[in-house]
């Protein structure tokens, strides 16, 4: 057999491995040394999940810092409220802030590509 044809199946798995890309944000990535043969629809897929979430994620997180940022016309909006609910509410939001930010963390560190952004 010809050098080349030996060369073939490497050939094919390196352009499989650049082919891979997330359906969300289009960027590539490489899977992970040991899914490099099973690299498929489905890798692709579970990566392409996480990075819907983290997306949403950051989009959640943009609006509860325009809202803290608007301070407490930005959190009440028309509505009479007293300070003790305004306190509450305000810690609700950073609690809100703090777990989505720790669940994009979290998504990051097992993503092979970086999220792109919405």
């Amino acid at each position: 057999m010809p050098a080349s044809s030996r060369n073939t199946p490497t050939d094919d798995s390196a352009s499989e491995r650049s082919a891979l890309k997330c359906k969300t944000c289009g960027k590539g990535f490489a899977p992970p040394a040991e899914h490099v043969r099973d690299a498929s629809a489905e890798l692709v897929e579970e990566e392409s999940l996480r990075c819907s979430r983290v997306r949403e994620i950051s989009r959640q997180r943009q609006v509860i810092a325009a809202r803290m940022q608007a301070g407490i016309a930005g959190v009440l909006g028309s509505e009479s409220i007293d300070t003790i609910d305004l306190v509450a509410q305000r810690r609700s939001i950073a609690q809100l802030d703090a777990t989505l930010r720790v669940e994009a963390e979290e998504l990051a560190k097992v993503m092979r590509h970086v999220a792109g952004v919405p």
